[in-house]
């Protein structure tokens, strides 16, 4: 497998693009609501607002699954997760639970959901990658 095979799954950039906007609007009216004397509450729900669209926004841009050479690479916000193609014993994927992969040592790895991709077509490239490595 040469790097021109290596395939990456990542947010779509107008889903990025939509969750910064959301979070901009937010401090907005976090700077609106002050300048107007806003009751403590309101101000509270807008903060809240602005923290989650704030957190929203760094998962969006953080995470990705890549296809490697000969690693899966799993990144998040929380982590990174780096798992050779040789310790991956089976890949799968249900409805409404997502797709994940089982390791030779028998623990399943969640995969992270991406928009645009169904878990059970990021499972059946996952599952591609790795037979690509079986081959002669």
């Amino acid at each position: 497998m040469n790097p021109s095979e290596i395939k990456e799954f990542r947010h779509p950039l107008g889903f990025v693009a939509v969750i910064f906007a959301a979070s901009l609007v937010f401090t907005v009216l976090i700077v609106v609501a002050i300048n107007a004397n806003a009751p403590n509450t309101v101000l509270g729900i807008l903060v809240f607002f602005a923290i989650l669209t704030a957190g929203a926004l760094a998962e969006s841009i953080r995470t990705r699954v890549l296809l490697g050479i000969d690693t899966l690479d799993i990144s998040r916000l929380s982590g990174r997760r780096l798992i050779r193609r040789r310790d991956i014993e089976e890949v799968t994927w249900k409805k409404g639970s997502g797709a994940a992969v089982r390791t030779k040592s028998k623990k399943w790895i969640k995969i992270p959901p991406i928009i645009g991709y169904n878990s059970q077509s990021m499972s059946n490239s996952i599952h591609a990658w790795l037979m690509k490595g079986h081959l002669p």
